[in-house]
Parts: structure tokens; sequence; C-alpha cells
């Protein structure tokens, strides 16, 4: 893992670095993708959008790489890093899907929550490869996980 000043990382904490890594980066490319779709402009202006996106996504494919090859070392040394990173957010998005909020906005955040917590025992699997966060039904959950990094620091 990652060492500095003779200390090594917390290996769950490489991992959740390198995956908001990747989720900042798929954001990045479809508020882009939004943006352009909703307000267009010119065509050397469409161009030069079109060229930033092309260069996020392979930002993005590059640390997927990244990741990727971060969880096949870990899983290899220790694959209770991978399990202990997983349960790290299924108690976080845990306690979202136990919400009462009956109102269309709480059901379609406790949806985003489930449907999250079976892409976590997806990954965890091996059946998947990064976790994205619902930035909008699942904000909270953005902040809660930025601040593990944030806090390590």
């Amino acid at each position: 893992m990652d060492e500095s000043a003779g200390t090594r990382r917390d290996p769950v904490l490489a991992l959740e670095d390198l995956r908001q890594q990747v989720e900042a980066a798929e954001h990045r490319i479809a508020g882009k993708a939004e943006f352009l779709e909703q307000h267009g402009g010119s065509t050397s202006e469409r161009l030069q959008a079109l060229e930033s996106i092309a260069r996020d996504r392979q930002r993005r494919i590059a640390l997927q790489a990244r990741l990727d090859a971060l969880v096949a070392r870990v899983r290899d040394e220790d694959a209770d890093v991978v399990h202990r990173w997983a349960d790290r957010h299924r108690r976080m998005l845990a306690r979202v899907a136990s919400e009462a909020d009956a109102s269309l906005a709480g059901q379609a955040r406790r949806a985003a929550a489930e449907r999250t917590l079976r892409d976590w025992d997806d990954l965890e699997a091996g059946r998947a490869h990064c976790v994205c966060l619902n930035r909008y039904l699942l904000s909270d959950c953005v902040r809660e996980a930025g601040s593990w990094l944030r806090d390590d620091r």
C-alpha cells in the first residue's frame, strides 16, 4: 500500500481514495455531457467540450485500471480488506435503506441505497469493478465517504 513517513496507509482508505477518484471522474463526464446537451454552443465550443470529455474518459479508464489492480493485489494479500471496505459502505447505506420516509423522494432514496448495497455485494464477490454513489439521492453518503479520507489526512 502507500507508505509515507514510515507508516502504512490503511488499505481500506487507499481503495476508497481511488474509488472516489473514479466516481469524481464519472461525474465530471456526466456533467459536461449534460451541459453540452442542454446548452450546445458554437461548433468550436462543442468540439472543445467533446475533446475535454474524451480526455476525462481516458482519465477515468486509467483510474479504473489502477483501482482494479489495487483490488486484485489486496484480494491476494488480505481478502478481508475488500470485505471491510464494502462493509463500511454497506453500514452507511443500510441506514438509508431503513429510513421511514414514505414520500416519493424517500422511496427513490431507499431504492438507490438498496441498489447500491447490491452493487457492493457484487464488488466483494468479484462481479463488479467500482461502485459509484448517486450524488443526488445519496448526497449525505457521498459526504460521509469523503470524510473518511479527510479524517485520515
